[in-house]
């Protein structure tokens, strides 16, 4: 599962990690939640996409509002036969960059927050599909995405049983192009990324509260934090 995940970097080094211009839109955060506008690499570029997908078939808005609130992840063991995926996974990929997606670990009733990054201070790369929903009447196009996971590896598997699907620097091209379509290739990039390239700390409830914004979030607690709000 992603539910959360921070990007703070600058508008302008982010031009420089994609490659490409980034719209206006883009504003740093360090507590990203479904229903926000984030940036994605696409093969034409940079967008700004609503996280939150909203499939190109949905009648009418509010029924796809309704929808991309739900649909902020996707598995990609059957990402290829759900309705709402199969046509993005085969001509709508993208990239979504970020520096580091929060978890939550329960232990009792009580669920405790951390942090993971890669171990190298690196972006991650997550693995999306996107979208674009016209609207018949206005005219009105929406383009949004969701994040594919997969099952969690060693240093996640204490804290959740999935993690975002952390595409890999050779692959990261490859992904874009719409022309590969090898189910063998597809298993290579869905594969957890190994243990040891990722790093894992705890961090204040502060997160669990979507208003809540600052680096101060990526911070390291000691000891165990405190129930905040609920998720």
């Amino acid at each position: 599962m992603c539910g959360r995940f921070a990007l703070g970097v600058s508008r302008k080094r982010l031009e420089e990690l994609i490659g490409a211009s980034v719209p206006a839109k883009y504003e740093p955060s360090w507590n990203v939640a479904p229903g926000a506008w984030i940036p994605a690499r696409t093969q034409k570029g940079c967008a700004m996409l609503l996280w939150g997908l909203v499939p190109y078939w949905i009648k009418d808005k509010v029924s796809g509002n309704r929808m991309g609130v739900r649909i902020m992840n996707a598995r990609c063991e059957t990402a290829f036969d759900k309705p709402a995926f199969r046509e993005p996974m085969r001509r709508s990929r993208c990239l979504i960059p970020a520096e580091a997606f929060y978890e939550w670990q329960r232990r009792g009733r009580v669920k405790y927050p951390h942090a993971i990054a890669h171990a190298s201070g690196r972006l991650l790369w997550f693995a999306g599909i996107c979208d674009r929903w016209t609207d018949s009447g206005s005219g009105e196009v929406l383009r949004s995405c969701c994040i594919l996971t997969t099952r969690a590896n060693e240093l996640m598997a204490p804290i959740h049983d999935r993690m975002p699907v952390i595409v890999r620097e050779g692959y990261r091209d490859l992904w874009l192009d719409h022309s590969v379509t090898e189910a063998d290739w597809f298993g290579r990039v869905f594969a957890p990324l190994p243990a040891e390239r990722l790093k894992v700390w705890p961090v204040s409830c502060g997160v669990n509260k979507i208003g809540l914004d600052g680096p101060e979030l990526l911070k390291r607690v000691s000891g165990q934090p405190r129930q905040g709000s609920s998720l």
